[in-house]
């Protein structure tokens, strides 16, 4: 489970994410909504999967565990038969030869249907299969994501407004309570403190300060390059995407992540604290100047995970708007084409980031 930023550009939010939504949480039975069949992959996993058991003391294998029974990983097709398996093991809705599905309640996402000796005839999944989320709102995350030019007051909805708003008072709120409690004199000025930028989650593209927000990408991306230039000293590492062509790299995963994160250059990285606990890229760093690298920040300044336009969704290593592969595109690719795409809007289209989880 995880959250993205997406950018929805445009109109209709809510119809443009429409088509993305995952069935199985949501629960809206749409024209998105498609039967796929999938009794191949049922079979399979039932002739290779295991599950498992409790051997008890007498040896003999139990559904579930008490004190004294060990674990035992048993083949599944030892336990159910096919039939028992669907339904039982996996959760299938079982139906008859010749009934139709109740799509609205028992076979809303799928059945299996067997003949009058109980044999399985086919497995039916429904599904939405460009599912992308399975709930979203408006900033979550990335709250304030859009820096307004100086003066320009946020055109967000109601609830954007009062993120805002909340986001500005909390500092001062704590700090009258903490004064409060230290027994001080409680005035308005003891709340005061720096106010957040001027910030939105929802406006139009010509109210965005984009000069300063590239701007003070740049800034943070050439100082962070010299801090980095400094512990590397010029010397270079075997990039993780050599590391998986390694023939045996599958069987010897964990060997090849120590020896990749041990090379001298990344440890020093990580001993000076200059890559993240999650998420650390030291590659991005291999083989780039600094000029490229802070025009690699000025690009990626409003860059989000994904796009939608149109209905139609663009994301890093997706085939989208620019007909590009997943082969095809680097995240400073992504970045550049994003800024070619995002500078050519026109001023007045409405720009709205939304916080998606999957």
């Amino acid at each position: 489970m995880s959250h993205y930023p997406v950018l929805v550009i445009g109109d209709d939010v809510d119809g443009q994410l429409a088509p993305y939504h995952e069935f199985e949480c949501t629960g809206e039975d749409d024209q998105f909504i498609q039967a796929i069949h999938v009794t191949d992959e049922y079979r399979k996993r039932y002739e290779t999967g295991v599950t498992t058991r409790w051997r008890n003391t007498n040896g003999r294998l139990c559904p579930d565990w008490k004190k004294g029974r060990v674990p035992v990983e048993v083949p599944v097709k030892e336990i159910y038969s096919f039939r028992d398996y669907c339904e039982t093991h996996c959760g299938l809705a079982i139906l008859g030869k010749k009934r139709k599905p109740d799509l609205k309640k028992k076979h809303k996402f799928g059945w299996c249907r067997i003949n009058a000796n109980g044999d399985v005839l086919e497995i039916v999944t429904r599904t939405n299969p460009d599912a992308k989320w399975d709930w979203y709102e408006v900033g979550g995350r990335w709250d304030g994501y859009f820096r307004l030019k100086p003066g320009v007051v946020s055109e967000a909805n109601e609830e954007d407004d009062i993120a805002n708003r909340k986001a500005n008072i909390e500092p001062q709120v704590k700090a009258l309570l903490t004064n409060m409690l230290e027994g001080g004199d409680v005035t308005l000025e003891d709340g005061v403190q720096e106010k957040r930028p001027n910030t939105a989650n929802r406006c139009l593209k010509r109210n965005v300060d984009i000069e300063t927000m590239r701007l003070e990408a740049a800034n943070e991306a050439r100082e962070y390059w010299r801090k980095c230039a400094e512990v590397i000293r010029g010397e270079t590492w075997i990039p993780w995407s050599e590391v998986l062509k390694k023939p045996d790299y599958p069987d010897r995963l964990e060997h090849y992540r120590t020896f990749y994160w041990s090379q001298p250059p990344i440890d020093r990285l990580q001993e000076a604290n200059l890559l993240p606990l999650w998420g650390a890229k030291p590659d991005e760093l291999l083989g780039i100047t600094e000029e490229e690298y802070v025009e690699d920040a000025i690009n990626g300044a409003l860059a989000p995970y994904a796009f939608v336009r149109d209905s139609k969704w663009t994301a890093l290593g997706e085939v989208g708007y620019w007909g590009l592969s997943r082969d095809d595109m680097s995240s400073r690719e992504w970045n550049k084409k994003f800024r070619e795409m995002f500078d050519d809007l026109p001023d007045d289209t409405l720009l709205t980031l939304i916080d998606c989880h999957i």
